[in-house]
């Protein structure tokens, strides 16, 4: 529903800078601006991954659970106006949360066929990051001479780092014990970007602004598992123009 809201604004904001009415308004007359802000990505996503081994001539599956919640993000965008009130705009924001895994594994016996045993644990400090890199199409909106609302739409690029288990071994003991092996799965995905940023000027040349957008991506893990990345964010900073 949030993505729904943020895109629709955008795109309403977009058609509005075209209509007869936006030519009446105030003329936008910047040539390059900077935006530096500090922000939240909310939401969380939860991901389970499952491996299976050969142990003791039957299979061990091992199963993990860890939720990727919103953090805190920076971001820092700037760009040029090219034509009347558009301007394209390069952004780059990132954030990083560790998380704990929870891990369920089904291991065989040694000794008897078919008797496997079932072991929980927990995998502390997963890391997850992502780096997202767009090109942004902006219509700018004076509303007045100190206010004023630019929509933004464009392709991004979210490079993201997950660590996920690949393997683990076992010690058998009073009960098995299980370690897990982990490696960090390092792809970049195409998604897109869309949303407003509102800025009050203090100076002629500074203000403040604020800003709500979407971000969507998806990664494959796994053949079998995707992590959809991104989400509603929305945050506060610096703006700059000349």
């Amino acid at each position: 529903m949030m993505k729904r809201v943020v895109v629709g604004i955008a795109f309403s904001a977009m058609l509005l800078g075209g209509s007869d009415a936006q030519a009446q308004m105030l003329q936008w007359t910047d040539r390059v601006f900077l935006n530096v802000s500090g922000g939240v990505q909310t939401g969380k996503t939860d991901v389970a991954t499952t491996l299976s081994l050969p142990l003791y001539d039957e299979t061990a599956t091992i199963g993990t659970t860890r939720e990727v919640k919103g953090t805190a993000i920076w971001d820092v965008t700037g760009g040029v106006r090219v034509w009347s009130n558009m301007a394209v705009a390069l952004s780059v924001s990132g954030r990083s949360g560790d998380s704990d895994g929870l891990t369920t594994a089904v291991i065989p016996h040694p000794a008897f066929y078919d008797q496997s045993r079932s072991v929980t644990g927990g995998v502390a400090g997963m890391k997850h990051t992502e780096l997202w890199t767009s090109v942004l199409f902006g219509w700018m909106m004076p509303v007045t001479e100190k206010f004023e609302v630019m929509a933004m739409l464009g392709p991004t690029v979210a490079a993201v780092k997950h660590e996920t288990v690949v393997g683990a071994s076992v010690v058998e003991g009073s009960s098995p014990t299980v370690t897990v092996d982990l490696e960090t799965v390092d792809k970049s995905v195409w998604g897109v970007m869309a949303g407003v940023d509102g800025r009050y000027l203090v100076t002629k040349n500074i203000g403040v602004g604020v800003f709500a957008r979407y971000a969507k991506a998806t990664v494959n893990l796994t053949s079998t598992t995707k992590l959809p990345v991104g989400g509603l964010q929305v945050g506060a900073g610096v703006r700059i123009k000349f």
